[in-house]
């Protein structure tokens, strides 16, 4: 699926304006899945996950790992710097967990 020029433009302001918090990611890739008509399914058989894990996943509920957010990040047309929030966010997410018990 090809972006249009409209839409790339307001992904580069997005991602250049300030670093992207794990909340913009998210509504990011909701506009996106709305606008686009992309099913949870369909990135699920491409992220080879369940529909339920990955639909947790691109909502902010669940971490990835490094080749399941890029995946997810080619489906949807997502800035590089977007891919890299899940990934901090799956590490942070890691050592708040480790650090509690």
């Amino acid at each position: 699926m090809k972006r249009s020029d409209p839409e790339t433009a307001a992904v580069a302001a997005i991602a250049a304006a300030k670093p992207m918090t794990r909340e913009d990611v998210t509504d990011l890739i909701y506009s996106i899945k709305v606008q686009k008509g992309i099913t949870w399914a369909h990135v699920a058989k491409k992220v080879g996950l369940s529909k339920e894990w990955v639909t947790a996943a691109c909502l902010g509920q669940m971490a990835m790992t490094k080749d399941q957010a890029t995946t997810v990040g080619r489906i949807f047309g997502l800035p590089r710097s977007s891919t890299c929030t899940a990934r901090r966010s799956r590490s942070s997410s890691t050592r708040n967990s480790a650090t509690a018990s």
